[in-house]
Parts: structure tokens; sequence; C-alpha cells
């Protein structure tokens, strides 16, 4: 499944964002761009790189946070959990536009590893976020 599915040329713009990147490397929206190209070209490690570049640049968009859910939660969990704590910090009243799209991909999230998970946020005193990812998963 694709984050966009109506990119129409993706290696054009892949090539497009990559040199508006090196004209801006301080840039995260272009960041972000090419991150949803390269998931749509299926170069996932690439997505992962550039959206995390994307949230070092600008760590209070939600977005960025959700995509990272979105790319990392069928095969890396931890990654995908620890996006998810970010997401729900900057987020926590569940009004954001992309709270929806975040619970639909929990639905392939490694129950044993997310039940760790949640231990481990309450032992940091992290109830809330805890208690909220719990119902994401199990309960959305």
């Amino acid at each position: 499944m694709e984050w966009n599915d109506s990119i129409i040329n993706p290696e054009q713009e892949r090539i497009r964002l990559e040199q508006a990147v090196k004209d801006n490397p301080d840039g995260p929206e272009a960041y972000y761009d090419l991150a949803v190209v390269c998931e749509n070209l299926n170069d996932d490690d690439k997505a992962i790189e550039y959206c995390e570049k994307a949230i070092s640049l600008c760590p209070n968009k939600t977005l960025y946070y959700a995509f990272l859910v979105f790319l990392t939660v069928r095969y890396d969990p931890k990654k995908a959990l620890d996006a998810l704590v970010e997401f729900i910090e900057l987020v926590p009243d569940e009004s954001d536009y992309y709270t929806e799209r975040v619970i639909d991909e929990l639905g392939y999230m490694d129950n044993e590893l997310a039940v760790e998970y949640l231990d481990s946020l309450r032992a940091q005193g992290k109830d809330f976020i805890a208690k909220k990812i719990q119902r994401w998963i199990w309960n959305p």
C-alpha cells in the first residue's frame, strides 16, 4: 500500500526532489516529499532515511511521524512505536488529520513486542501514552 499513489512519474519526481534537497539541504519538506516518492518506488530504506531527515529538521510536524509509522510498522515495529510516541506527544487530543491513518497501520503491529513496549512506557511513567497506544492497536 502506498502512502501517496497519485505520483504520476515517480522516477522523474525523485530526480527533481534530489536536486531540491541538494539546493536546500535544510528544507524538511523536500526530504519528506522524497521519502514519499521513494516509498512509491518501493525503496523503503531510502524512504525511512529521508523521512528521518525531515523529522530531524522539523521535529514538530505530525505528518512526518505518521509517515515514519507507516513505513516501519511492518518490519521495524520498535522504530514505529518510537515514532508513535513522538506523534502522540505532539497530538495528545487525537485531533490530527493523520491519526486515523496511523491507527489503521497499527493493525500490522507485532503484538508481543507491543506489550513489552507498553510495559516499558508505563515503567517510564508514560501511562497516558501507553494507554492510548494500547487502545489504538487493539481497539481502534
